[in-house]
């Protein structure tokens, strides 16, 4: 198996380089079940939007961030103020 990994800049452009290697068969069974996992998690925040979609349709105010959280989030701090603000109890209910 190969893969190309960037490597570093030249003049400002990516310097690709290709990686030879085998991977152990645990390897692929915990790389598939992190995909798994991962696809998992996607399908279930589709179904949150499209819930959040339909209730927003359905409603005559639209929905508001709170005021603390504004997106686009900019930073890892800012992501984990919004992760807990998610699973706050008087949050989780949105959902």
């Amino acid at each position: 198996m190969h893969i190309w990994v960037p490597y570093g800049l030249f003049l400002g452009k990516p310097i690709w380089v290709q990686f030879f290697f085998t991977l152990s068969s645990d390897a692929v069974t915990q790389i598939l079940t992190v995909l798994e996992t991962i696809r998992d998690e996607n399908r279930e925040m589709k179904r949150m939007l499209q819930r959040l979609l339909a209730r927003s349709a359905t409603d005559d105010k639209p929905m508001q961030l709170p005021e603390n959280i504004s997106l686009p989030i900019g930073t890892f701090e800012q992501m984990d103020e919004f992760e807990e603000h998610l699973g706050d109890e008087a949050t989780i209910h949105l959902f």
